[in-house]
């Protein structure tokens, strides 16, 4: 009898994946190898977009002794901040996305950047450009790829 359970066992197991795979893997159902979902991001209409703006973030810089103090503004569409739970009509002129969280999650991110960012790195040719670069991916990271545009900084102070 223990010689028939563990071929049996072999084919029911076998069964199973078989019956998976083509569930999830053949054209039309469910799954298929290679793809991933994707979700699209309203085009950027700069007469609909909401302004953001988000003063003095300080920070230590990553090399001891130093630190930077920023404020910045980016604008994006009413329809990505909703759908991270900002809102939108008072994100306008306000200062924030109008949601606590959403606000700590980007001030947080904005402070991890920072700490990361060396003052030698900053005051490198083309250091302040580089770093809006990092600022720009890291809202993305947030609000998704293509999202963010009009990235200023309304005051920059590295000491």
């Amino acid at each position: 009898m223990k010689k028939l359970l563990l071929p049996l066992l072999a084919l029911i197991i076998g069964i199973g994946i078989g019956v998976a795979g083509s569930k999830f893997l053949l054209p039309g159902h469910g799954l298929k190898p290679g793809t991933t979902p994707t979700a699209t991001a309203p085009a950027f209409n700069p007469k609909q977009a909401v302004a953001i703006q988000f003063d003095s973030v300080q920070s230590n810089l990553a090399d001891s002794g130093h630190y930077i103090n920023f404020s910045l503004s980016f604008s994006v569409m009413p329809t990505v901040l909703t759908a991270q739970g900002g809102v939108a009509s008072a994100a306008a002129g306000s200062g924030g996305t109008g949601n606590a969280a959403l606000d700590a999650r980007i001030r947080n991110a904005l402070l991890n950047l920072a700490r990361s960012t060396s003052y030698q790195q900053l005051l490198s040719s083309g250091g302040v450009s580089t770093f809006k670069r990092e600022v720009s991916l890291v809202l993305q990271s947030i609000f998704g790829p293509g999202t963010v545009h009009d990235i200023y900084f309304s005051q920059f102070l590295v000491q």
